[in-house]
């Protein structure tokens, strides 16, 4: 029996510095459980009443928004030297660091943006809030958008993404250092 494959050490390791973050369980369930509740309360209607626009209506979306969800909200999200790799349950998206001008955080509910201007006023730091800081967006050309995580990482995290970004010309992190209570985004998917 050939000998198991040791793991790399440090030295042994790429060069190619690397950063995975994932999203949160809440937001990968809420994204695929929506669209088949969608579909699964227009299929109830429709056996109820029959096929009529509403019900049909409902098929539609929840069916429409499966499709965007499968192929747009990452699972996972790998930034490195090379580009981006956004992880979807339909598709792995690479993105090239040309095709990306910023790296910035997704705007903030209004609640959360109530309570952070409720500090401001207070004279408190807006980082000091409970909320903390939303997930990475990365911005390209025109309008083109790339949900990168919807929930913020670890200093840690930020830090490595920040270097990174550092090695990248034509490309930006205007993200806004998360706080220093952010937990790591791959909190409860770390192997044993």
């Amino acid at each position: 029996m050939p000998p198991s494959p040791t793991p790399l050490g440090p030295q042994e390791q790429s060069a190619d510095p690397r950063v995975v973050l994932h999203s949160t369980l809440l937001g990968t369930v809420t994204a695929l459980l929506s669209p088949i509740l969608l579909v699964a309360l227009g299929a109830i209607a429709m056996n109820a009443v029959g096929v009529r626009p509403i019900p049909l209506l409902f098929v539609a979306v929840g069916v429409t928004t499966g499709a965007i969800s499968l192929t747009t909200f990452p699972r996972r999200t790998i930034i490195s030297s090379d580009g981006l790799t956004r992880v979807c349950w339909g598709r792995r998206q690479h993105l090239d660091w040309r095709d990306v001008r910023v790296v910035t955080r997704a705007p903030k509910n209004r609640r959360h943006a109530k309570q952070d201007l409720r500090a401001r006023t207070r004279g408190e730091p807006v980082e000091s809030t409970a909320i903390g800081a939303s997930g990475l967006l990365a911005k390209g050309h025109g309008r083109r958008t790339w949900i990168l995580t919807d929930q913020a990482e670890s200093q840690l995290e930020y830090d490595a993404v920040a270097a990174i970004l550092d090695l990248v010309p034509n490309t930006s992190l205007r993200a806004r250092r998360p706080p220093a209570d952010s937990t790591p985004t791959d909190l409860y998917r770390r192997s044993r």
